[in-house]
């Protein structure tokens, strides 16, 4: 009876392990071929956007598998000699799925390797993330690497501005229901597939600014919607991107 217990239990273990997510925090792991991260009960009401950053010891591309309930994408990842290739984004919606699933394929080139994490209104929980509000003093702060800022509107209108220096920035804004995918000095603003993958049923959720200038701004309005902003670019390039947020009087 006793032997019978324990077995139950550790089948009982071993089933928990197998249907809990290893990725439910949407924390930075780096993944190499054969490697797979799950993330598991998302949230309906919101945005997710995987991050995808290619840190392969040598210049080539990495085909990542990203799967969610109602979409399969294969995006290739920019890799360059010194890990400092573009980053790649791939939006879906909670609405539509409760899971994701990263993963990169066994048959990949021997030194694959991905860094990846999870954005939203309320991902990542945890990993490398210096959640940092964003004070409307009007006042530039950095927002290059693993940046995360953070604002909760009042009775007021505001103002946020991005800005760039010299090369393209892509960053992201996650809201209520939605996001804003920021493009700066991007010339070719009808293609981005190099870039990001918005899964269908999510695009009517996603608003795209993109322009050839190096800033850009919006208003944002209406009382208590909490907004978080996230780089989506080159983590270690010569960008030195910069955001501020300021009361509109």
């Amino acid at each position: 009876m006793k032997k019978t217990l324990i077995l139950l239990v550790l089948v009982f273990m071993v089933v928990l392990q197998l249907s809990a997510g290893n990725w439910d925090n949407g924390e930075r792991r780096k993944i190499k071929k054969g490697d797979t991260l799950i993330c598991e009960g998302l949230a309906t009401g919101q945005v997710y956007c995987v991050f995808l950053y290619n840190i392969s010891a040598s210049s080539h591309e990495v085909e990542v598998n990203v799967q969610t309930a109602t979409e399969y994408n294969e995006p290739n990842v920019i890799g360059t000699s010194d890990a400092g290739g573009p980053g790649y984004l791939v939006f879906f919606h909670g609405n539509h799925s409760s899971y994701v699933k990263v993963f990169i394929d066994e048959s990949a080139i021997s030194d694959s390797q991905i860094e990846a994490w999870i954005g939203s209104r309320s991902l990542p929980k945890a990993g490398g993330f210096p959640n940092e509000p964003l004070p409307a003093y009007c006042e530039f702060k950095p927002f290059d690497g693993y940046k995360r800022y953070f604002f909760t509107t009042q009775k007021k209108p505001y103002e946020v501005t991005i800005t760039t220096q010299d090369i393209q920035f892509v960053c992201t804004q996650f809201y209520e229901d939605q996001a804003t995918l920021y493009l700066l000095l991007r010339r070719d603003c009808g293609n981005l597939s190099n870039l990001v993958t918005i899964q269908r049923r999510a695009k009517q959720y996603i608003v795209i600014r993109c322009t050839e200038k190096a800033t850009i701004s919006d208003i944002l309005c209406c009382e208590a919607i909490h907004y978080v902003w996230m780089n989506g670019d080159t983590l270690n390039g010569p960008a030195k991107p910069k955001i501020r947020l300021c009361e509109k009087k």
